[in-house]
């Protein structure tokens, strides 16, 4: 199949997305909350029907799935858990902080927390390798309301030196579930002075939620004017059961569609349709793994085929110019831009952030 970098999104598969996202549009896309499951399911289904037609027409039966690569089990240090709590007593954890990119500006609009085990021997512990025994185990509680705390403090610094950026911090399923979590939350951003509209929390999908349980949850902190957004999307537990399940605000693209750095047509598609159910959902869209100019450069094609295709042949003028006027913006995330980073050095980058990325 041909890639992306081809420039080659030839007639017929222009036709097939055209004909898709127009059924898609004229059946369901003035769907409501309560039938959103129509969006998603029958859009999913025929992603998949088009795709593998697609392929078919290509003379391939390949079929490509999506799948988190393996984790080399001799490449990653062990920790007991004594040592974890060791380092919970005695404040071994820093935090990070990644920058989020408007796709359209190229310009700075928020941060992602990231924790890391400044460990006395062994230095700098990447979360991969310490967050899967805090998460079974308690110790993801104090760990992550430490990420949290020192998150808003930080983002409330900011703010006071005049940087109008939002703050990102992952939640695991297991905070969820805590009784008291919706207080907690609620009580740091009170300590911390900052505005909950300029925190979005990020659930993780280590762990399957209880839909109805935890959207009782997150809906209360939505009131509040925090965001929520789901983490990690098409990998693990994250599916499109939880677009329609959850009150959410953000979906966070995992860095696995586009990581290859090729694009094949099959790839387009998917990403295409994906991106189509955000943008018909209304929700904000954060896509990981931007490591290169070329990822940067299939995306922003990818985002104007789907652009043209909210246009693309409407009968309802209005209702469609409504629809354009909803979708949120897209952010950037990864290599490209910056890697995870020390406070001090993401305020040098806030200083300068306002021509770093006018070339790419």
């Amino acid at each position: 199949m041909k890639s992306i970098h081809e420039a080659n999104l030839d007639t017929t598969m222009i036709h097939i997305l055209c004909a898709l996202f127009n059924y898609i549009k004229q059946s369901s896309i003035r769907a409501n909350n309560k039938n959103k499951d129509l969006l998603v399911l029958e859009l999913l289904y025929r992603i998949y029907t088009v795709c593998t037609v697609y392929t078919l027409h290509d003379n391939s039966t390949t079929h490509h799935i999506y799948s988190m690569t393996s984790i080399q089990e001799e490449d990653m240090q062990t920790f007991s858990i004594e040592e974890l709590q060791s380092a919970v007593r005695n404040g071994q954890f820093i935090v990070y902080y990644q920058p989020q990119i408007d796709i359209k500006t190229q310009q700075i609009v928020g941060v992602e927390a990231l924790v890391r085990w400044n460990h006395p021997t062994k230095g700098v512990i990447p979360p991969g390798e310490f967050i899967p025994l805090a998460e079974s185990s308690d110790l993801i509680v104090p760990i992550g309301e430490f990420v949290m705390n020192t998150a808003c403090n930080q983002l409330k610094k900011w703010h006071d030196l005049g940087y109008d950026i939002h703050m990102g911090v992952n939640v695991s399923v297991k905070q969820l579930q805590q009784s008291n979590f919706t207080d907690v939350v609620i009580g740091i951003l009170k300590s911390t002075a900052v505005n909950p509209e300029y925190i979005e929390l990020e659930i993780t999908e280590s762990q399957s939620i209880d839909t109805i349980k935890e959207d009782r949850i997150i809906e209360k902190l939505r009131q509040t004017g925090i965001k929520i957004a789901i983490d990690d999307f098409g990998t693990g537990y994250s599916s499109l059961g939880y677009l329609k399940n959850l009150s959410i605000d953000t979906v966070k693209l995992d860095q696995i569609f586009i990581r290859s750095g090729m694009l094949t047509n099959k790839d387009i598609l998917l990403l295409s349709g994906i991106f189509y159910i955000i943008d018909g959902l209304n929700l904000y869209t954060v896509i990981e793994g931007v490591e290169t100019k070329e990822h940067l450069s299939m995306l922003k094609q990818i985002f104007a085929l789907v652009d043209h295709l909210n246009h693309y042949n409407t009968t309802d003028i209005k209702d469609n110019t409504q629809r354009i006027a909803l979708v949120k913006p897209k952010r950037l995330q990864g290599y490209l831009y910056g890697r995870p980073m020390s406070e001090d050095l993401m305020e040098e980058y806030l200083k300068k952030s306002g021509a770093a990325f006018k070339d790419l």
